[in-house]
């Protein structure tokens, strides 16, 4: 985490991680943040829409005798870290303590479009 700035911010009343690299102008970093901040309804919204419609089957192949419902899903979703650029790009990603069979979901998108890709990533040790 040398290369980043980061901070705690608050995502739908709870506390979570916002960081931005530190090769970046940080002002411009910093206004994509407080959008984003501000149009986090519109996010937590599309969030659940797009992860669950991308990745609700895969992660139900993982565990075929517990599969995970929709609601399971859309519960856990709650984002550790949300990443912010300096171009009005957004990341998001979820589940870092483990809870996805070691993989994280890692939703890009940017302020002008949305939510726009989520997939699943191996866990960085």
């Amino acid at each position: 985490f040398m290369n980043w700035f980061q901070a705690e911010a608050e995502w739908q009343e709870e506390d979570t991680l916002l960081t931005f690299p530190r090769e970046e102008d940080s002002d411009a970093c910093l206004a994509t943040a407080r959008q984003l901040l501000e149009q986090q309804d519109q996010w937590a919204q599309q969030l659940p829409e797009l992860v669950c419609g991308r990745l609700l089957e895969t992660l139900q192949q993982l565990d075929e005798e517990e599969p995970i419902t929709r609601e399971e899903l859309e519960e856990q979703l709650f984002p550790d870290t949300v990443q912010v650029h300096a171009d009005g790009g957004v990341e998001f990603w979820f589940g870092e303590g483990g809870m996805f069979f070691g993989r994280v979901i890692h939703v890009t998108g940017n302020l002008t479009d949305g939510a726009v890709e989520a997939e699943l990533s191996e866990l960085e040790e």
